[in-house]
């Protein structure tokens, strides 16, 4: 109850979220422990030296304790397994080859303000109780979660996350820019998932990624910047933008949207906590208010 009343916010400028850890746990033998790490580093000539991702890798408790507590930023992505609370009544984390109940962990980690959890079930649509492990890191001080409420695909949720290093890399600074206001984690994360919505539909009902200029391309550009100009006929437009590159009535690319939306990887993510209550701002807009208030001041003495 005391998390859903929260009233403080918090300011991060820019550079105090191009700091990032990503904590793996998985074991030397799992087939996923490099996905992630690859996937980043793929697209990692779009963030290097914009953004610091450090990799460490904890494969037991005490590992992951002090992965936490050397860790001073404001980011957490897990990489590793979750264990659904769907039967039992505390959901937990994999630990290398052990299932961690992370509300034990009260008072023993510095957990940062934002969580991103790159884990299946971690915040059950079929849980028992409350006590999932998006739940758990809330209780441990986390503002903000970015939980799992179904199983997830290694390779969507890889490439998700890479997409969100890029995005501190460059969207941060460049909406600050454009839209002369701070943000809040809730529109940077929402349009994370539309855009990985938008181009699950692509790939769905144009095609794969194709390169620049090609129809795939410009479609999936249209829909970025109606979704980043926070244009709310968004989904409107990629429906109708599909039905003419397909020549088909937008009802019919409507229903099959539908069907395709169920399946979709995105649609498995959800924010707990307060992302709204964690804003951004480059200090710009500070520096406005005091001119606006210097201003006033002159005014009134002169009129005085």
């Amino acid at each position: 109850m005391a998390l859903l009343t929260e009233p403080v916010t918090i300011t991060f400028e820019p550079r105090d979220l191009q700091k990032v850890l990503v904590l793996s746990s998985f074991t030397d033998d799992d087939p996923l422990k490099d996905i992630l790490t690859r996937a980043i580093n793929t697209l990692r000539e779009r963030w290097d030296g914009k953004v610091e991702v450090i990799f460490k890798k904890a494969t037991t408790l005490d590992h992951f304790v002090e992965a936490l507590n050397s860790y001073d930023g404001q980011i957490l992505i897990f990489d590793g397994h979750g264990a659904d609370n769907a039967s039992e009544p505390i959901g937990k984390l994999v630990i290398g080859d052990e299932a961690i109940d992370v509300w034990k962990l009260q008072g023993k980690v510095r957990v940062p303000p934002i969580v991103i959890l790159s884990a299946c079930d971690t915040h059950g649509l079929d849980a028992s109780s409350h006590a999932t492990v998006g739940n758990g890191f809330l209780f441990l001080g986390a503002r903000t979660v970015l939980a799992t409420l179904l199983p997830v695909n290694a390779f969507h949720s890889a490439l998700f996350v890479a997409r969100l290093v890029y995005r501190l890399a460059d969207f941060i600074p460049a909406a600050l820019s454009a839209r002369k206001r701070v943000l809040n984690w809730t529109e940077i994360i929402s349009g994370m998932l539309r855009m990985a919505f938008a181009s699950e539909l692509l790939d769905e009902l144009i095609g794969p990624p194709a390169p620049e200029g090609s129809p795939r391309s410009n479609l999936q550009l249209a829909s970025n910047v109606d979704i980043n100009l926070r244009q709310e006929d968004w989904y409107g437009n990629l429906l109708a933008n599909i039905a003419r590159e397909r020549n088909q009535g937008v009802d019919i690319i409507e229903s099959r949207a539908s069907a395709i939306t169920a399946r979709c990887e995105s649609i498995r993510y959800i924010q707990l906590g307060n992302p709204e209550t964690i804003l951004v701002d480059d200090g710009s807009i500070l520096k406005q208010v005091q001119q606006a208030a210097r201003n006033f001041h002159d005014d009134g003495a002169e009129h005085a």
